[in-house]
């Protein structure tokens, strides 16, 4: 059964520290044009209100220590929720799963699905310049046609 669900925002940038993995180099710290790093207990600690989120900290970690994240923000059944997108993901659709229920189409709010009539069984196209890797076809998908892949 679907549940009721809004995007609320696309592209919330998040950045935070693995701290078992920071050995405090303070390379980041040295590299961050907003001066947000700062020595924490076990690890650096990342102030997010000062963050310009440019990625420069998370490039020069020796321990890949920092992370930087998108995620989708939306609302399903009343309750506010987030999802990370994978920076290096992109979207699939295995033809011989599909059973043509459209319920991908008919509920992508980017406008990213379409059907392609077929002589023998309708397609799914998927406009990947209007896909925000949401995941949300995905996950509603009942047979698993579509889905979400690291590339």
């Amino acid at each position: 059964m679907l549940k009721n669900f809004v995007i609320l925002e696309v592209n919330v940038r998040d950045i935070y520290v693995i701290k078992d993995r920071c050995v405090l180099c303070n390379l980041c710290k040295e590299v961050c044009p907003a001066n947000c790093i700062f020595d924490g207990e076990e690890s650096v600690e990342i102030n997010k209100e000062k963050c310009m989120f440019c990625g420069r900290c998370v490039k020069v970690c020796p321990t890949k220590a920092i992370k930087l994240v998108r995620k989708v923000r939306y609302l399903e059944d009343g309750e506010v929720k987030e999802r990370e997108i994978k920076k290096y993901v992109d979207i699939f659709y295995n033809y011989r799963k599909c059973i043509s229920c459209l319920i991908c189409v008919k509920n992508c709010i980017f406008g990213a699905m379409s059907i392609e009539e077929n002589k023998f069984k309708d397609k799914i196209v998927i406009d990947k310049k209007k896909c925000e890797l949401c995941g949300k076809c995905e996950e509603i998908c009942p047979t698993k046609a579509i889905y979400l892949k690291g590339v």
